[in-house]
């Protein structure tokens, strides 16, 4: 979609849905045959203010959990690949879990007002300096309810909301919402056995996290791209493979089927992300090795 029209555009045209069950509600209201039937007006108009209530209801929450927070800094960690850090208040109790993804978005920027899900490169971390620039960072650090975190997006530009990310300057603000995701969990109801973790380009992204974090367990680590300039944590995960003695492969290509062979672990459980033709071949390939699909976690990265 965001080939032929803008996000934004997109967003607003769906919203054009509340607009027309309005009319729908209004319509059925003035036909006589139908409105004549109680039990029917009935049912049709409690769904109605049910579903009406249920997304008045969301939106309250969404605006209610919002979080706002000031990008500290911004670079390019490969072609068309940007690094953000965002620097954001939080509830004392609230933390994210390896692998975990947020909403974000830039209420002051225009075309990048709504949010969208961008994976979280680093696992928790907080920082309790106050920093230079901003309305937020020029107070002391939060006591007692409230802590300052640190989060880390790597963010591929493949839409206008992410090309426009060429303009966003260290000091924006930012709006968050808080974190969601599934990996750690699935690790957790898998505990003791090991990790091996394929990734592909972008796909890395929230695997980084999930490799520090869980160390210890991970077996093998294979991360991948078309070109090596694409490769921007190779050093980050080679250092992990050096501290923790855990195979790391970083590679320019696709792995050949004996190195694909090296990396299935009896017992293990499988992330693999990236693109569909990616995890497509790898779960092919894991299941014909006997890797039942409970065993493999699949995290999409072909939008």
């Amino acid at each position: 979609m965001e080939r032929v029209a803008h996000h934004e555009l997109s967003v607003w045209l769906h919203r054009l849905n509340l607009l027309a069950v309005l009319l729908v509600f209004v319509h059925v209201q003035l036909i006589d045959y139908v409105s004549s039937i109680r039990w029917f007006m009935v049912v049709f108009d409690g769904m109605t203010i049910l579903t009406l209530l249920l997304y008045v209801l969301g939106k309250a929450r969404m605006r209610r959990q919002a979080l706002r927070g000031r990008l500290v800094a911004h670079r390019m960690i490969a072609p068309r690949v940007h690094e953000l850090t965002v620097r954001v208040e939080v509830p004392a109790t609230m933390t994210w879990e390896a692998g975990d993804f947020a909403f974000i978005r830039f209420p002051g920027i225009r075309g990048m007002r709504e949010y969208h899900p961008f994976s979280i490169v680093n696992a928790p971390s907080w920082d309790e300096k106050p920093t230079d620039g901003g309305d937020m960072a020029d107070r002391p650090s939060p006591r007692g309810g409230t802590r300052i975190a640190l989060w880390t997006f790597a963010i591929r530009e493949d839409g206008d909301f992410t090309r426009g990310l060429r303009s966003v300057v260290v000091g924006s603000e930012v709006g968050l919402l808080p974190p969601f995701g599934r990996i750690q969990r699935f690790l957790e109801e898998h505990s003791g056995a090991p990790i091996v973790i394929v990734s592909g380009g972008i796909g890395v992204t929230p695997m980084i996290a999930v490799a520090e974090r869980f160390a210890r367990r991970m077996a093998a680590v294979v991360y991948t791209a078309k070109r090596g300039e694409l490769l921007s944590y190779s050093e980050r995960l080679q250092r992990l493979s050096q501290r923790y003695d855990r195979p790391v492969i970083v590679q320019e290509g696709r792995l050949s089927r004996r190195q694909m062979e090296d990396v299935v672990i009896p017992g293990a459980v499988y992330l693999i992300a990236g693109p569909d033709r990616m995890r497509r071949t790898w779960a092919r390939f894991l299941k014909g090795r006997g890797v039942p699909s409970a065993r493999m976690y699949d995290e999409p990265f072909s939008w």
